[in-house]
């Protein structure tokens, strides 16, 4: 197979090396057939500069610069829009690619494939501290997507450019979740295909990008209601995604609103209510930080 691939680096205030890192990366696959197009969606950026020389300096690459800053997913739109191949590969700005992993995951395209995925490490300090095997869910994709996420982030699969005119673009309205949201949607129409190698490489960062769990809560409380009609038929996938809000709001001592919440998602199921995690968490937080008491 020969066709050409769009390779989408979305780059946000990133520093210049990091960005190169990632660049290089494409720049020495074993593929040849390839275009890359970074997407800049920070146009007020203080070294915007450094980054449009680091790109200039690069024979190869198709620079689009954001006018204003419609967020990681937006970018990705705008960089799927302008893309020639008929296959796109998605890469965030401070994960790199191993140098054959264009080559061996575009072998699986064939019998209505879509979606490709593979294995990741995670890179931390230079080292690799964790190859994640990532599971193995051919046949039952569509439906294990809503109970988790096993393909993993928008850096790790390639995906036919047609699945985006077929099932539509990244939501932009979603303020987190965009990635299972579009697997979920891609595996409902396409085959999803598993490569069973590490060829993304995730870079762990020493510090977090966000304490404010908001923009995570909410995105999940939006994908329960999208998929309203899967998650009332299979309570237990519901469950698992009310568990890890729950989880979250505890972990921020928000520990009224997990109650809350807990109370009025899990009113009148039974069977959820013996859930050991929810109930060890308000045990020894919830309880213990706002004397909660029977009335």
């Amino acid at each position: 197979m020969d066709k050409l691939v769009s390779v989408i680096i979305t780059t946000h205030e990133r520093d210049k090396n990091i960005l190169k890192r990632a660049i290089d990366s494409v720049l020495c696959q074993s593929y040849s057939n390839i275009e890359i197009i970074v997407v800049n969606d920070a146009p007020d950026y203080s070294k915007r500069n450094d980054i449009e020389k680091l790109i200039k300096s690069y024979s190869n690459i198709k620079y689009i610069l954001n006018s204003t800053n419609p967020g990681a997913c937006g970018s990705r739109n705008l960089g799927i829009k302008s893309a020639k191949g008929d296959i796109i590969a998605l890469l965030d700005d401070d994960d790199t690619f191993e140098v054959n992993k264009i080559e061996r995951m575009i072998t699986y395209f064939e019998n209505n494939v879509g979606l490709v995925y593979c294995n990741i490490n995670q890179i931390q300090n230079g080292k690799n501290i964790k190859s994640k095997k990532l599971n193995f869910y051919e046949n039952d994709a569509f439906e294990k997507l809503h109970y988790f996420n096993f393909i993993g982030g928008c850096s790790v699969p390639i995906m036919l450019k047609e699945v985006f005119e077929k099932v539509g673009y990244f939501d932009e309205s979603l303020p987190s979740a965009q990635d299972i949201d579009m697997w979920i949607r891609i595996a409902e129409v396409y085959n999803v295909k598993y490569c069973n190698e590490f060829l993304v490489n995730y870079y762990i960062s020493d510090i977090a990008i966000t304490t404010n769990p908001d923009r995570r809560l909410n995105g999940w409380k939006i994908i329960l209601n999208k998929y309203d009609d899967f998650f009332s038929k299979n309570m237990e996938a519901k469950s698992i995604w009310q568990n890890c809000i729950i989880e979250l709001l505890l972990q921020h001592s928000r520990y009224r609103e997990a109650i809350t919440y807990y109370m009025n998602s899990y009113h009148g199921i039974e069977k959820l209510l013996q859930s050991k995690t929810i109930l060890r968490g308000f045990a020894k937080n919830a309880q213990m930080k706002i004397g909660v008491r029977n009335r």
